[in-house]
C-alpha cells in the first residue's frame, strides 16, 4: 500500500479519552473518595503560633553583620536555630512534663523570621488544641529562659574576670606602696615610684567602675508579643487539599487506563486509523428513518456517499467501464448495502451496471434493490441477470452453482469479460476478504476493490491481513468505506443478511 504523511488533529489524540470517558470519570471519583477517606483516617494535628521579640541582652557580644537579618547585636538566623536546639528542647520537655525525645519535639516546631524584623514566629503542633497551645507557650518560655541564662552566665564570667583583674592590681599596688615607702623622699626614684602608684590607682578606679557597671547590668532576652491562642481547627489534614490531590491522581490514573485500554483494543475505532493506509476513506451514513435497514432508498444522506464512491472509481479506472469488487473485511461486521448503492449510483449517472452476488444465487426477494416492473419480460443484456427498477441496473449471481467454495476461475474470468463487454460497470458483492479466499480471487480478476470497515467491530489485524492479501494477488484498493457500529443499547448486533 502506498504510504502517506498524515497530520493528526487534537481530536485524534483525545479520542481514547472520549471513548473511555467513563474510565476517566471513575478514576476521578475513586481518587476523590480516596482523598476523603484519607482525610478521615489521618489523625488531626493542631498548630498554635506565638511571636517573640528578640532584643539585645545587654551583654555586648561580637557579631559579624553579614546580612539584613544579622545586622546589629542580634543574629536572627542564629536565634531561629537556637529555638530548636537541644538545650531549649530539654527545657520544653521539663515544662510540659513529657517524655518525648528532642528530635520528636523538633519535628513539631516551625520557626520563621519575617523580613526586616527582629521577631521570631514560632508555630508548635500537637494532637489537640490544648497541647498545641501549651507547647507554643512552653517553647517561647524555654527559649527566653535559655537566652536569659546564657546571657547571665556570660555576664557573670565577665564580672569574675574584672574582679580577678582588680585583685591582681590591688596586690601589685600593695607591693608598689611598700617599695615607695623604702625610697628616700625627693629622689628621682621616689618620683618614679609615686607615678607608678598613681597609675595603679587610676586602673583600680577604672576596673571598679567597670565592675559596678557589670553588676548593675539587667539582662533582657526579649519578650513574647503574641500570646499563643487556642487553634480554631486542625492544621492537618486539609480536607480540600487531600480531595483535590485524590482527584488529580485519579484523573491521571483514569487517563493512563484509557490510553492502555485503547492500545490493547485492536478494533478500528475511527477514521484516523484508516487515513494512515494511504487510500481514500469514505464515511458511511444511513438514510433518515432507516437505521439498521439494509435497503438502499436513495436518501439524501446516502446518495452523496455513493456518488463519492463512483467518483473515486472514475478517477481510478476511468469513466468507460470497470469491474469493481466490494467486500467486508470480516464476517463479524453487519452487512451494509454498499455494493447495491454503488451499482445504483453508476446507473443513475447514466452507466449500464450490474450487481453480482458472490455468496450464492441472487434472490431478488431480499429487497436490496426493487425489481423492475415487468419482471422477466424486461430486456436483459446478459444471461443470468435480472432487471431492476433502475433502467440501466441489473442484478444476478456470480456463479450459477450456488456453491461459492467451488469456483471455476476460468469461468469466472469469462463471465466477467462477457458482462464487461455488455455493460459499463460490474459491481461484485464479495464475501469477507479476511475470512474467505474467494475475495482474493475476485480482487485479482477485478479492476479495483472497495473494502467495508465497521468501526468498533472490525479488528485492525483483520484489516491488515485483508490489505496484505490483496496486495499479494495484485489487487488494487480504490477506497475504504468506514461505517459506525450498529450495536444496540444492550449489546445485541443484528445478524448478517444472507
Amino acid at each position: 500500500m502506498p504510504g502517506t504523511s498524515v497530520s493528526h488533529a487534537l481530536g485524534d489524540y483525545l479520542w481514547p479519552l472520549r471513548r473511555s470517558w467513563w474510565i476517566v470519570l471513575l478514576g476521578v471519583l475513586l481518587g476523590a473518595g480516596g482523598g476523603a477517606g484519607a482525610a478521615e483516617l489521618i489523625d488531626p494535628t493542631y498548630t498554635s503560633a506565638t511571636s517573640v521579640l528578640v532584643t539585645p541582652t545587654g551583654v555586648q557580644t561580637t557579631v559579624d553583620p553579614s546580612g539584613s537579618r544579622t545586622q546589629g547585636l542580634v543574629n536572627l538566623d542564629t536565634e531561629a536555630q537556637l529555638v530548636r536546639s537541644n538545650l531549649v528542647l530539654r527545657r520544653v520537655r521539663e515544662l510540659l512534663g513529657v517524655a518525648d525525645s528532642p528530635s520528636e519535639l523538633r519535628g513539631r516546631i516551625d520557626v520563621t523570621v519575617p523580613a526586616n524584623t527582629t521577631v521570631l514566629d514560632i508555630g508548635v503542633s500537637g494532637p489537640s488544641r490544648q497541647e498545641a497551645q501549651a507547647g507554643a507557650r512552653a517553647v517561647s518560655r524555654a527559649y527566653l529562659g535559655d537566652r536569659r541564662a546564657s546571657a547571665q552566665q556570660l555576664l557573670n564570667e565577665r564580672i569574675a574576670g574584672v574582679d580577678g583583674q582588680i585583685a591582681s592590681l590591688r596586690e601589685r599596688l600593695r607591693r608598689q606602696a611598700a617599695v615607695t615607702a623604702s625610697i628616700r623622699p625627693g629622689s628621682a626614684a621616689r618620683s618614679a615610684s609615686d607615678a607608678q602608684l598613681d597609675s595603679y590607682r587610676a586602673q583600680m578606679t577604672t576596673l571598679g567602675e567597670r565592675s559596678d557597671a557589670l553588676r548593675t547590668t539587667v539582662v533582657t532576652p526579649g519578650r513574647v508579643i503574641g500570646t499563643p491562642s487556642l487553634p480554631d481547627g486542625p492544621s492537618t489534614p486539609i480536607w480540600a487539599i487531600l480531595v483535590a490531590s485524590g482527584c488529580m491522581v485519579g484523573l491521571l490514573a483514569g487517563i493512563l487506563a484509557a490510553v492502555v485500554r485503547d492500545r490493547r483494543d485492536d478494533r478500528v475505532r475511527g477514521t484516523a486509523t484508516l487515513h494512515r493506509l494511504g487510500v481514500p476513506v469514505v464515511s458511511w451514513r444511513d438514510a433518515p428513518g432507516s437505521a439498521g435497514d439494509d435497503r438502499h432508498d436513495g436518501g439524501p444522506d446516502v446518495l452523496p456517499t455513493h456518488h463519492r464512491l463512483c467518483n473515486l472509481v472514475f478517477a481510478a479506472c476511468g469513466t468507460d467501464g470497470a469491474t469493481i469488487m466490494v467486500g467486508d473485511v470480516s464476517r463479524d461486521q453487519c452487512k451494509l448495502p454498499v455494493s447495491a448503492g454503488l451499482a445504483t449510483g453508476f446507473a443513475r449517472l447514466g452507466r449500464n451496471s450490474a450487481l453480482l452476488n458472490a455468496d450464492g444465487v441472487y434472490e431478488p426477494a431480499t429487497g436490496a434493490i426493487p425489481p423492475r416492473p415487468g419482471g422477466e419480460n424486461a430486456s436483459v443484456p446478459s444471461p443470468g441477470l435480472h432487471p431492476t427498477s433502475e433502467r440501466q441496473l441489473f442484478v444476478g449471481a456470480l456463479s450459477d452453482s450456488g456453491d461459492p467454495d467451488r469456483l471455476d476461475v476460468a469461468a469466472l474470468h469469462e463471465r466477467l469479460e462477457v458482462m464487461h463487454r455488455t455493460l459499463n460497470f460490474v459491481v461484485v458483492d464479495a464475501p469477507p476478504v479476511a475470512d474467505a479466499p474467494m475475495g482474493q480471487t475476485l480482487a485479482r480478476s477485478c479492476d479495483g476493490s472497495i473494502l467495508v470497515v465497521e468501526c468498533g467491530v472490525t479488528r485492525t489485524g483483520d484489516l491488515a491481513d485483508a490489505l496484505r492479501d490483496l496486495e499479494l494477488v495484485g489487487g488494487r484498493v480504490i477506497a475504504v468505506v468506514a461505517a459506525r457500529s450498529r450495536t444496540g443499547r444492550r449489546g445485541w448486533r443484528r445478524p448478517r443478511s444472507t
